[in-house]
């Protein structure tokens, strides 16, 4: 599937316009990484591109919500919609509701539904969230394939009302050695860009999106 064919079923679907236009910023990012990868050397690079990125398209967009850092949780203070790495509670994968947490890469607010509710609460109710995943030697394309455990982590989170869509990105950089991203059975030949979406249920939406830099592709052709 193409960004253009999953944005256009996000709009269909009728999604909020504020999901459209966080996987708007992401598929814009990735466009220009494919063409200048080396700008983004480490995954937190990747990090803190996206996240001012998505800071600077929701500008001046704010949430009010308690903290328990803040007077003991007791007066609700100014948040920016855009946090990183915040405390979120999943379904785990053991037999108690409440026994897994994750910390998603970076997190869109919701604006609604969030009246009573703690920010650090865990269940602070989530518009859109995205975990993105830079991988750089040819080990860890082998064995991470897709970026698989990312997404069954966001399969977790958005198992509960206050997760609405996560967005797994997955950027196959520069490997070790001569190795190509097709000598690797998870990334399909000529990949350069491929998005996916599944509905997990409820309405709630997995979005995948793998990419690679655009010179491998002219490179793999003269092999």
């Amino acid at each position: 599937m193409t960004f253009d064919d999953m944005r256009a079923r996000l709009i269909c679907n009728r999604y909020a316009p504020d999901v459209v236009k966080s996987v708007e910023v992401v598929n814009g990012f990735v466009s220009e990484w494919q063409n200048n990868p080396w700008m983004w050397f480490q995954e937190i690079d990747v990090h803190v591109e996206l996240a001012a990125r998505l800071r600077n398209a929701f500008d001046g967009e704010h949430i009010q919500a308690t903290h328990h850092h803040h007077r003991r949780g007791e007066e609700p203070v100014r948040f920016h919609r855009v946090a990183c790495t915040p405390y979120v509670k999943m379904s785990g994968f053991g037999s108690g509701e409440w026994d897994a947490y994750c910390h998603p890469d970076i997190v869109l607010w919701d604006t609604c539904g969030g009246e009573g509710i703690a920010l650090d609460s865990g269940m602070y109710p989530i518009a859109f969230c995205a975990e993105v995943k830079l991988k750089t030697y040819t080990r860890e394309i082998v064995a991470e394939g897709n970026g698989s455990m990312d997404a069954i982590k966001l399969k977790q989170l958005l198992g509960h009302d206050w997760c609405k869509v996560a967005c797994c990105v997955s950027l196959l950089g520069y490997p070790a050695g001569d190795a190509y991203p097709s000598d690797c059975p998870s990334w399909p030949a000529r990949l350069e860009e491929m998005w996916s979406m599944q509905d997990v249920g409820d309405g709630r939406l997995l979005v995948e999106c793998r990419s690679r830099p655009r010179q491998w592709l002219t490179e793999e052709m003269t092999r």
